[in-house]
């Protein structure tokens, strides 16, 4: 199981070279199980005209929707709590904490371009990243 995080979703849309990882990585996998979850949908929202536009465009890349569990939640709020206690910005958002904890209680891997919190906050998590695929 895989969770991709916003980051590869948007690179579709993209024509920026750091794009192709991402199209390349997701097309690679389309035999496995690639998930997304309710804040992923959230933050692609801005690229569809409405829910169903984003179900075809999920369905199209053999993307499902899992929910986030209570136990992802509240490692979520336990991992946001340690970054900010130990210094980190408040611009930072709770979502990238969602989605890394959300991947690590299902005990899936998770592709993204930005390492950033999840190596610190979620050690045991398998990242997917452009450094670990060379």
């Amino acid at each position: 199981m895989i969770l991709v995080d916003t980051n590869v979703l948007l690179d579709l849309f993209s024509a920026d070279a750091d794009a192709g990882w991402s199209r390349i990585g997701l097309l690679a996998r389309r035999g496995e199980q690639l998930i997304v979850n309710a804040v992923i949908r959230a933050e692609i929202a801005p690229k569809f005209i409405d829910v169903q536009e984003q179900n075809d465009f999920l369905g199209d890349w053999n993307l499902v929707t899992i929910p986030i569990d209570d136990v992802a939640a509240f490692r979520a709020g336990q991992a946001h709590r340690a970054y900010r206690r130990a210094g980190g910005e408040r611009s930072a958002i709770l979502a990238d904490f969602l989605i890394g904890a959300h991947a690590a209680t299902l005990g899936g891997s998770l592709m993204t371009r930005d390492r950033g919190r999840f190596t610190s906050y979620f050690p045991e998590l398998t990242l997917i990243t452009p450094e670990t695929e060379q």
